[in-house]
């Protein structure tokens, strides 16, 4: 008659190739997925923000000072 619970011996070996599957997954998801150090990803977008936002105001600046030579003229 076969036993119903594994024995210490069959659980052991369960658990150590449970355990030799489990370091040999880890990591295998990190080679899909390319970080950038969070300082670069901001930098890089307070750099667009901010050249946005000065092309904007030089435009505006252009156009308030043809508004005021108009006036003049």
């Amino acid at each position: 008659m076969k036993s119903k619970q594994p024995s210490g011996y069959q659980k052991l070996k369960k658990r150590k190739l449970e355990e030799e599957k489990r370091k040999a997954d880890f990591g295998a998801l990190h080679k899909f997925i390319v970080r950038q150090p969070i300082n670069e990803h901001v930098d890089e977008h307070i750099d667009e923000h901010v050249e946005e936002n000065i092309d904007e105001h030089d435009e505006e600046l252009v156009e308030e000072h043809v508004e005021e030579q108009e006036d003049v003229e």
